[in-house]
């Protein structure tokens, strides 16, 4: 790097230092109302009674399933009657469960919310195993009885996309006596999920860091996490060394539980006719198993961007050389804050590629009492949009802290809020499963149009490159990281299925390679430190699910939408309010497809490498002038 270089980041980081008391105040302003974003869940349950009422139901209504034995197919009528009350009673469950996730994650430390989590997945998981045989006789009955009875009998239609879905599943589907062989097993990610953050959420002898204000951080992964982009050097390497160290002695149990994870879906995925757990998880969102080689395949191919991302970050960082412990550091003067109104008036502009219908809906459905914001401790570190099971919701969850990192996740969320409430009122989702990969599409095409809407309307151009880089941060996160990931739970599901699961330790060596696979080890001043092998354990979605492979995709049809609508795409407009809970199939792919997105071609990944070489060009533009 040039001394001219930086001398221009000594006149950035010098104003940062100048600017300093009032970005302080900033804060305060940005943060002052953000307790008041609080939810409101009585549309699920008004009162504790009314809980306990409607577990007593569920659990009433679990005992009537099986008198539906043998009578669905009988006639048109019969068929509708049991639809009607199996939708019911999986609403009800659905609605359950959501609920004590909720509350769970509102208060980590409540025994009540805790309980009630308990309580709504286990009705739900008893739900799910009890309808089972209607759903058994609706396959028994074959595609051309089934026709004539929806012909017959018009209360069927509302049951169209569930019938689709169960014939969809047929292929795949179990016995009902495999199916209980198998209920012990298909309970085993969710214990995984939940003594995940069990573990990650007690004490386990983390070591305590002095912050500089004297107060002690202990080094858990929370910390870890909030602190890796932190521009305290001292605090962030002492809180990272401290953390990864820890993990070392802890390998063994977390590796048990990530392997005990990975080969219980393998054995459910098998049982179903499916090769491995990943391709269970792509025919759940309709995608064929040669999305994963397709998806992997940009990834490989497109390392080039990659690394050209991390070396303009680093000039931009002003750092002589890169080592990985410095790809989370966020940039100078990311410390401007954004008050939840800012956030809200930023989105609603933002969304103008969509009509100033859907912007005046959307302003509408944000002064609702839909979201929780605060960035209280007592709440877990998670994000996200829960599904309308039942009716009720959506309901949105993150820590608000004002960063722009949070407010253009607020705008994903905002988006998604919108689609979610676009659902037909006379198809409330009857699970709380969402289609992932459209859900998260439209996720990050309002986080799209909301950072790019803030990169185009700032006049300053340190304030531009600080939103660039973010926003390049999260196209690396998704079309690079997120694919690193699904490899690393393929190598270990390979071990498995060889008959050789791996150790923790083993475990940590294979996320090793991968990351100096990935961001190339020793090129472009890189360096990756051995003890970042064991930073598998503070990534989370692993030890629940095979769900990440979702995200890619999802990014790649978030671009391709993003790209059309601002072309004047209709049918891409479409896929925003338009295509959820219509038509035949509330399948990934089916939708997307509907929009004008076609996950079985290259476009959609060629527009998410379109934006994301766009953004460096934009950067390393920036960089230039910044040298002048």
């Amino acid at each position: 790097m040039s001394h001219k270089n930086l001398w221009c980041w000594s006149i950035v980081l010098a104003a940062v230092l100048a600017l300093s008391l009032r970005t302080i105040s900033a804060q305060q302003t940005a943060l002052a109302d953000v307790d008041h974003y609080v939810w409101d869940l009585s549309p699920l349950y008004a009162s504790q009674a009314d809980w306990e009422t409607e577990r007593n139901l569920i659990l009433e209504k679990l005992g009537e399933v099986g008198s539906w034995k043998g009578k669905v197919g009988g006639d048109a009528r019969s068929l509708a009657q049991a639809m009607d009350d199996v939708v019911d009673l999986r609403r009800r469950a659905a609605k359950m469960a959501v609920y004590g996730i909720l509350v769970s994650m509102e208060d980590i430390r409540s025994e009540k919310a805790q309980s009630e989590h308990s309580v709504g997945i286990s009705l739900e998981t008893q739900v799910e195993g009890a309808v089972s045989l209607v759903e058994d006789e609706v396959r028994n009955l074959g595609q051309s009885r089934l026709e004539q009875y929806m012909r017959e009998e018009p209360r069927l239609e509302v049951h169209r996309r569930r019938i689709h879905q169960i014939m969809h599943d047929s292929p795949h589907r179990l016995s009902p006596e495999a199916q209980s062989v198998l209920n012990n097993v298909s309970a085993w990610p969710q214990v995984s999920w939940d003594t995940y953050w069990a573990l990650t959420e007690s004490d386990l002898g983390w070591q305590d860091i002095q912050g500089p204000t004297g107060q002690h951080i202990p080094a858990n992964r929370s910390s870890y996490l909030r602190l890796r982009g932190s521009q305290d050097e001292k605090l962030r390497r002492a809180v990272e060394s401290a953390y990864l160290e820890r993990l070392k002695s802890l390998e063994t149990p977390f590796g048990i539980l990530l392997t005990k994870r990975i080969e219980a879906d393998l054995t459910i995925a098998k049982q179903r006719k499916f090769r491995d757990g990943i391709e269970a998880q792509l025919f759940r969102e309709g995608l064929p198993p040669e999305a994963q080689r397709s998806m992997l395949q940009v990834a490989h191919g497109n390392m080039a961007t990659l690394h050209r991302y991390v070396d303009l970050r680093r000039r931009a960082l002003g750092l002589q050389q890169l080592s990985y412990a410095d790809v989370y550091v966020d940039p100078p003067g990311t410390s401007r804050h954004f008050s939840v109104l800012q956030s809200t008036d930023s989105f609603v502009a933002a969304a103008a590629p969509l009509g100033a219908a859907f912007q005046a809906r959307t302003r509408e459905l944000l002064a609702t009492a839909w979201v929780h914001l605060p960035p209280w401790e007592k709440k877990r570190d998670e994000c996200g949009l829960w599904y309308p099971a039942g009716g009720a919701g959506p309901f949105g969850f993150m820590k608000y802290d004002g960063t722009f990192t949070s407010s253009n996740l607020f705008a994903g969320l905002a988006q998604l809020l919108v689609t979610y409430k676009s659902i037909p009122a006379e198809h409330p989702p009857d699970t709380r499963n969402d289609p992932g990969i459209y859900s998260n599409a439209i996720l990050y095409s309002g986080m799209i149009l909301h950072a790019d809407y803030l990169i185009d309307h700032t006049a300053d151009s340190r304030e531009k490159m600080i939103y660039i880089i973010l926003a390049l941060d999260r196209m690396a996160q998704t079309m690079f990281r997120h694919p690193l990931t699904v490899e690393f739970e393929s190598a270990i599901q390979e071990q498995i299925l060889s008959g050789s699961p791996p150790s923790g330790t083993e475990v940590s060596a294979i996320y090793l390679a991968l990351l100096k696979k990935y961001f190339g080890n020793g090129k472009d001043g890189m360096t990756i430190d051995d003890r970042f092998a064991t930073e598998w354990v503070s990534v989370r979605l692993p030890f629940g699910s095979f769900e990440t492979i979702n995200w890619p995709f999802a990014m790649a049809s978030a671009c391709s939408l993003v790209e059309r609508v601002r072309a004047g795409d209709h049918g891409a407009r479409r896929g925003f309010d338009g295509v959820l809970g219509r038509g035949e199939s509330d399948l990934s792919y089916d939708l997307l497809k509907e929009a004008g997105v076609d996950l079985a071609t290259s476009e959609p990944y060629d527009a998410a490498i379109r934006r994301m070489n766009t953004l460096l060009d934009q950067l390393q533009s920036l960089l230039q002038h910044l040298q002048q």
